[in-house]
């Protein structure tokens, strides 16, 4: 079976990709929910990741979440998948400009400690804004203006 379209077509609905912030550090990640958990080791096994239970009550089916954060294999599956998304599509053009930002301009380490120097203001400016940008797409209700939009 070819699952070319079929991983983004997943993502699409029960997906979420995001850009994380701590501190003065960002970081774009790849997240699916789902309860059934053959589905998401489809995922960890063709792309890599992990699987977590994130959801376990009495009387509750247990959901579970895979996830993919490494920013080598983060890039080449957002790449692959592009041309499929269709409701995920800006906050994976999003994602890959972070990622490809930041390996054009590493960050500055220190003097060998594992503390680094921060980002330059313009880079922390241009970081903070994609933070802002996918943060109001993922938002509930939130979306892109995309052609099968049905809004007003």
């Amino acid at each position: 079976m070819n699952r070319d379209g079929w991983f983004p077509g997943f993502v699409d609905g029960e997906g979420y990709i995001g850009i994380a912030k701590r501190k003065s550090v960002y970081s774009a990640h790849l997240r699916v929910g789902n309860t059934h958990r053959g589905a998401l080791e489809l995922f960890q096994e063709t792309f890599g990741g992990h699987i977590r239970v994130i959801h376990h009550k009495e009387n509750q089916r247990i959901v579970y979440s895979w996830k993919l954060s490494r920013r080598d294999d983060l890039e080449r599956t957002l790449e692959a998948w592009l041309p499929y998304l269709v409701v995920k599509q800006e906050q994976a053009k999003l994602a890959l400009q972070l990622i490809k930002y930041k390996k054009a301009y590493p960050r500055p380490w220190g003097n060998g400690t594992s503390k680094g120097r921060p980002y330059p203001m313009e880079m922390r400016a241009r970081l903070e804004e994609l933070h802002r940008r996918i943060k109001a797409l993922n938002k509930v209700g939130g979306h892109a203006n995309w052609e099968g939009s049905n809004e007003v």
